[in-house]
């Protein structure tokens, strides 16, 4: 497909992401491992995959069928791709070139949502009256570890939802590097609302977890801004306990930290950090493991989980919160069978 390398000037108000320093330190645990193994892996065979399940209702389904069918993809979803880790050098020799073969399910996915996927093949830089945003073209490698799982995750949104969200395009750098005064920072997204209207990724993230993470809590921090213009939300504030106070921003949470467990109502660390974080993660994890987080045993949690689900509803009321569609139902039924099921919950895949 045919990609775009200019870019308009980028006149954003900052948003606190999230950035890759503040996940590195995750390691799978024993019992993550245990867990792991315990589910059936997805064997896609040498003939035709045809995929079962109620999930053949999700609006992009014949896209998904029609990926799951490249050479290449398989041996990406077989071979590869694990829980929470990340692809290896020897790995990828084995998926060389899969960007180029999933050229045309790239195409029309991104034509049948009306985006507009820009890989610029020169380095970025934007200066705005408070902040510098840089960025390195992404290399071919990054491409094919990359795109693949990004398009698996944004086959799950319907049109209308894109549509609502008002998001026209989606920038693949290898690097964003956020800077302004006083302060310098890795960025993994970046939610640019106005001018764009454009989410901007760094690709260089080798981490399936990671990679898919950073793209939800992105799409949420852009619709929670252009649903109203605010990242304001009481009922979702109320839920917290009492005493409860968040701190000072995503920007000044870049290292990971471990969650006190006594502390109720969060899924990590950096949810803690700042109201529209809190959000963001939430609706990550909400979208990564829906049944977990609509059931889980944090009850602070689960009603958090409710909340965004009732928030996206009514987002997208033609789409996603369109009863008989049965969105929900159908995404944890997709979770299920690609073994998808992975977030940073505490540290650890769901």
């Amino acid at each position: 497909m045919g990609t775009k390398f200019s870019l308009k000037k980028l006149i954003s108000k900052k948003c606190p992401c999230l950035s890759k320093k503040y996940y590195s330190k995750i390691i799978s645990s024993e019992e993550d491992t245990k867990k792991y193994k315990a589910i059936q892996i997805l064997q896609i065979s040498e003939n035709e995959f045809i995929p079962q399940g109620n999930y053949k209702k999700l609006d992009n389904y014949s896209i998904i069928q029609s990926l799951l069918n490249k050479p290449l993809m398989k041996i990406y979803i077989n071979e590869i791709f694990r829980p929470n880790k990340s692809i290896k050098s020897f790995q990828y020799q084995k998926i060389k070139g899969i960007f180029e073969q999933i050229k045309p399910e790239i195409k029309l996915l991104f034509k049948k949502l009306n985006l507009k996927l820009i890989i610029p093949d020169k380095p970025f830089k934007y200066r705005s009256f408070t902040y510098t945003l840089e960025g390195n073209p992404a290399t071919v490698e990054d491409l094919d570890n990359y795109i693949p799982i990004l398009l698996m995750e944004l086959s799950i949104y319907p049109k209308s939802f894109i549509k609502k969200s008002k998001i026209k395009k989606i920038i693949i750098l290898n690097n964003i590097q956020f800077s302004k005064v006083n302060l310098s920072q890795e960025r993994s997204g970046f939610p640019e609302y106005n001018e764009t209207k454009s989410i901007i990724l760094s690709s260089k993230e080798r981490n399936f977890a990671y990679i898919r993470i950073v793209f939800h809590h992105e799409i949420f921090h852009f619709i929670d801004w252009i649903d109203d213009y605010s990242f304001k939300d009481e009922k979702f504030e109320k839920l917290n306990l009492k005493n409860f106070s968040y701190g000072n921003g995503g920007e000044n949470e870049r290292e990971w930290i471990k969650l006190d467990k006594s502390l109720k109502g969060f899924i990590n660390h950096y949810s803690t950090s700042a109201l529209e974080e809190d959000k963001a993660e939430i609706y990550q994890y909400l979208i990564g493991c829906p049944d977990e987080a609509l059931n889980n045993k944090d009850e602070i949690v689960m009603k958090k989980a409710r909340r965004i689900q009732e928030f996206i509803n009514q987002f997208d009321n033609k789409g996603i919160g369109k009863k008989e569609n049965n969105f929900w139902g159908n995404l944890i039924d997709f979770r299920t069978q690609f073994v998808y099921k992975e977030s940073v919950f505490q540290g650890n895949i769901c």
